[in-house]
């Protein structure tokens, strides 16, 4: 399991101090963090803990990309979800409900500001998260 940040930060195997830690310490607009298995298996986060998280995973394929309904997230289930994500249990994706990212667009209209998804592209040294804005 690999922990990064949009700091360029890495942890590998990380306990559960180190992911609080790192998700408590995210700023920024463009702040996000992955945790991932490989590099079509995680669980993502983009926002702060402040201003609350937009939860997205992928379950090794690009057509099973999903996003927590009804975010921003606060940062107690973001660390419940990461902290069971971590060790294997599957209890994280109780946590939230899960969707489609393009159903979320649909549900509210493709000109709703605010909306957030985060989209991830493997590239030569892993991970890298991007945050889109709809407007």
């Amino acid at each position: 399991m690999k922990l990064e940040t949009s700091t360029g930060g890495s942890i590998l195997n990380p306990d559960p101090g180190q992911i609080e830690e790192t998700l408590t310490q995210l700023e920024g607009d463009e702040a996000f963090a992955i945790l991932s298995k490989d590099e079509l298996t995680y669980i993502q986060v983009a926002g702060t803990a402040a201003d609350g998280f937009v939860v997205e995973y992928q379950d090794g394929d690009t057509d099973k990309h999903f996003v927590a309904a009804a975010g921003p997230h606060k940062l107690d289930r973001v660390l419940r979800a990461f902290n069971h994500y971590a060790v294997g249990d599957a209890q994280w994706r109780h946590e939230f409900q899960w969707e489609m990212p393009g159903a979320a667009v649909e549900k509210k209209g493709a000109g709703c500001a605010g909306m957030l998804l985060l989209l991830a592209a493997a590239c030569a040294g892993g991970i890298a998260a991007f945050v889109l804005l709809i407007a």
